[in-house]
């Protein structure tokens, strides 16, 4: 896909209220950082979905990070960012209000107090990317917005479960049978093959 930034806060949803309306999204297939330090306005979620580079090394608040790509990053409104990372890497990103930060907070604070973090990019994650990106080629058609909203809030709950079960002390085990368990209750009144279990 080629370099893609969308404003989506002028348009107009079917179904507003409930979840925060995203303000805007970006795809940048090698997004490079230069040496300055940025103040955002915005609440950011931002993905390094792959990269050349073994680390990605960010300031934030003069407190330096160094994470393991792929990468997750939390952007506050108000805080002092610089992105220290040498090489470029493929980026996606979707930005709200700053005014919404308080919605967010919460979810992204029960991971970590960081805001930077290695994460394994899903199949799930991969498909509501996927999907986001889809959707910002029609985003005046009616709907595509609301979606876009929807997809987006949900990617961010299920990055910050991930981070989570990476940090968690759940043994391989114990998530093995926690996947069987989930497996049974969806397909109870299906045959089971219990060698692919």
């Amino acid at each position: 896909m080629d370099f893609m930034y969308l404003h989506l806060d002028n348009v107009k949803r079917l179904f507003p209220g409930g979840i925060p309306p995203v303000k805007s999204v970006g795809y940048i297939p090698e997004s490079r950082c230069y040496d300055r330090v940025s103040v955002h306005r915005t609440v950011i979620f931002s993905y390094s979905l792959s990269s050349k580079n073994l680390f990605h090394i960010l300031e934030e608040d003069q407190k330096q990070m160094k994470i393991k790509p792929p990468t997750f990053i939390f952007g506050v409104p108000g805080r002092k960012y610089h992105n220290l990372t040498p090489l470029p890497f493929e980026e996606f990103f979707f930005s709200y209000e700053g005014k919404y930060y308080d919605y967010f907070q919460p979810l992204v604070d029960s991971v970590a107090a960081s805001h930077f973090h290695s994460i394994v990019i899903s199949d799930t994650m991969a498909a509501m990317i996927s999907r986001i990106l889809e959707l910002c080629k029609s985003s005046n058609s009616p709907g595509s917005a609301d979606l876009i909203d929807r997809l987006c809030e949900q990617l961010a709950t299920e990055s910050c479960l991930n981070i989570r079960m990476m940090e968690s002390t759940v043994n391989p085990h114990e998530q093995k049978i926690l996947a069987i368990s989930s497996y049974l209750k969806i397909h109870y009144a299906s045959p089971i093959d219990w060698g692919k279990l």
